[in-house]
Order: C-alpha cells, then structure tokens, then sequence
C-alpha cells in the first residue's frame, strides 16, 4: 500500500505533531509500502520524518491543489490513498478525510472574522458536495465530531483517535504550579481558570500559569483581566511553547487544567493522561470521552469557575484526581496508524461491494 498525505494543511504546532506521527506509525506497517508527503514551498523539508518521501507542490490556490494537483501528484506516485488531514478531499477514490477540527462544523466567529470565515466556509462545503460521490470513508479523531460532521457526510465514518507521544517522561509533581492550558481562540476560556483562581485562597510560592495562549492580543486581555482580579502577581501567562518545554511543564505541574468549551479530540488533555499527570477538565463530549476511557482525571461544568476552584483546592492540599499509573497501552501513533491502515484496506485497497449507510458503518467499538 502506498500512502500520499496532503501535508499543506499542516500549519500549527499540534498539526505538525500529528502528521509526523501518522507519517512515522505507517512506515512501521508492513502493509505500507510507501508514505509520500505532498508539500508546498514553505513546508521546511527538516518537518519530513525519515523514510517518508518529500513531493513538492506549487499551487497558490487551495481549490486547485485540491481538485486537480493532488490526485495528479497521487497519479505520478501511484498511490493507493490520498490522506486529506483539513476534512476535504478531491473528487477521488482513493481519497481519505480526516476529521479533527471542530471549527470546520461549529461556527462562532468573532465579528470582524465572519465575512472571510463565511467565504472560506463556503468554499468548503462547495468542494465537499462535489466531492463527496467519490469518497468511500472518512476517518475522525472522536465520536464528538463524528456526530458533528454526520449531518455533512453521506460516507461512512470510522472513529480512530489521534495518538499520543510524551517520549519517556512521566509526571513527577514537585512544581510550584498549577498549569492551565491554553491555545488558539476565546473557546480555549482560560478566564475561567483566573476566575477560580481568584475564588480560592492562594498559598505563597505557588502560581497560576497558563500556556499556548495566542494570539498575543489575549495573552494582554488575560493579563489585564489578572490584574483586575488581583491575582497579577500570581499568574504568568504564556504563549506557544516549543515541546520539550512544554511537555517539562506538565511533568513537574502540581495539577493541569482544560477549561476548553470545543475540541475535536483534545491532544494537550491526552499527552496529560498519557504522562500520568492529574489533569482537571471541562465537561465537555471530548474530554468526557478522554477521561472515561483513561479512567482518570475529574471533570467541572463548563465555565463554573467555582468548581473548578474547589478542585485546584483539594489539588493543592494534597487530594489530586485519579492518575492513570503510566503509559495507556494502544494510544501511542503506531497503534493508531495500524488502526487506520484497517480501514483504508477495508474501504480503499479492498473496497466493500456494496454502498454503506453512515449510521450503519460509524464505528461503534471502543478505538481506545
């Protein structure tokens, strides 16, 4: 089987990390023959794990290298699948969707985003309609947004997560901070932490940290909004972390915090399970089904700043949430990619006979 993944849609930090970590799992497939990343000119060629073969692509318009650039790039390598990590495929066959944004079917935009946002979102769901007779599968990171997307895809979809690599290092505590993590955007709603941290009497030495925040225009409002709280002198707020920081962090945090009102699939949360680290989440589907297969964690209604506070309370004195003991057997990449390798033999190299109804072929067995 030969595999050529759309590496354009691959812009942040944590899309990097995922596509490095699928890329890395097949190879390890004896099923796979060959794994190909479709790049364009600013993709750094240093981002392309070993073994996988670099294809470059120069279309400046997404529409194209989509409909057209693609499938001619799968022609030229003979691939058997066309992985599309940004939920859109060509009109092909042996195209793949990966589902693992939320935004691409909640949409909150802020009001001077909306036009473009709307523009971008059409656009969207032009390609996928004219896609969509062609596709045999789609793949999502969880069963939140694979019942977000039902309503959008007359394909089957199976549920395999995103994997988790934290290396070897293991949550050790012995910090003086409580981790908040932030990210992209007003639905990470690290406030919420600022609220509960306010709410609850702070011993000295320990400080409220919050990382990921971007842009920097929220890492000001946050800042300003600590201080108007009286809390400035205990919170750092921080932006994007390269990962061996980051990861360091949540192994020496006293307790990690998502206060996330939408996610796909939550990667921070799961490196955070997977690193045995104690981690307090919103009651979001994403985290409900993170926690509940890890069996660990504890979970706070969304935006109740006053549970939250009580948690990072008894965290504080020494009542920290269920840790998992280690490493969760199955979570790491190549499980993951193995689990995808099945279904593209399933509906792409083997394809069934018969067209499947999505209700019928949405996985329904645990992936975890």
């Amino acid at each position: 089987m030969r595999i050529l993944i759309d590496a354009r849609s691959v812009r942040t930090p944590a899309g990097l990390q995922v596509f490095r970590g699928l890329c890395r799992g097949w190879l390890h497939d004896t099923r796979v023959d060959a794994v190909i990343a479709a790049i364009p000119r600013r993709f750094a060629e240093s981002d392309v794990p070993r073994g996988v073969q670099p294809l470059h692509v120069t279309s400046n318009n997404w529409a194209s290298h989509l409909l057209t650039e693609l499938p001619r790039a799968a022609d030229r390598t003979r691939a058997d699948v066309i992985f599309c990590p940004n939920g859109v495929g060509p009109a092909d066959t042996r195209a793949v969707v990966y589902l693992q944004d939320m935004f691409h079917f909640v949409f909150k935009a802020a009001s001077n985003a909306a036009a473009r946002i709307a523009v971008q979102r059409a656009l969207r769901a032009g390609i996928r309609a004219l896609s969509h007779p062609y596709h045999r599968v789609a793949i999502a990171v969880s069963p939140a947004i694979a019942q977000a997307a039902e309503s959008r895809f007359r394909v089957p979809i199976e549920v395999v997560p995103n994997g988790v690599d934290v290396s070897d290092l293991r949550w050790q505590g012995g910090g003086a901070s409580v981790l908040v993590l932030g990210g992209m955007g007003a639905r990470k709603d690290e406030g919420t932490a600022l609220n509960a941290w306010a709410s609850i009497e702070r011993p000295d030495g320990v400080r409220l940290t919050v990382v990921g925040v971007e842009p920097r225009q929220r890492r000001a409002r946050l800042r300003l909004m600590a201080r108007n709280l009286g809390i400035g002198k205990s919170v750092l707020i921080r932006g994007t972390l390269s990962r061996g920081p980051y990861l360091k962090e949540l192994s020496c945090c006293l307790v990690a915090i998502s206060c996330s009102r939408l996610e796909a699939f939550s990667l921070p949360v799961a490196e955070a399970l997977m690193m045995n680290a104690p981690i307090v989440c919103s009651d979001i589907a994403a985290h409900m089904d993170l926690i509940a297969r890890a069996g660990a964690g504890r979970l706070f209604p969304q935006r109740d700043s006053k549970a939250l506070g009580v948690m990072i309370l008894d965290a504080l004195h020494g009542v920290l949430p269920t840790q998992t003991g280690g490493p969760i057997p199955g979570w790491d990449w190549q499980s993951r990619a193995a689990q995808q390798v099945d279904i593209f033999e399933r509906y792409i190299v083997d394809p069934p006979r018969t067209p499947t109804h999505f209700k019928a072929s949405m996985s329904t067995s645990s992936p975890y």
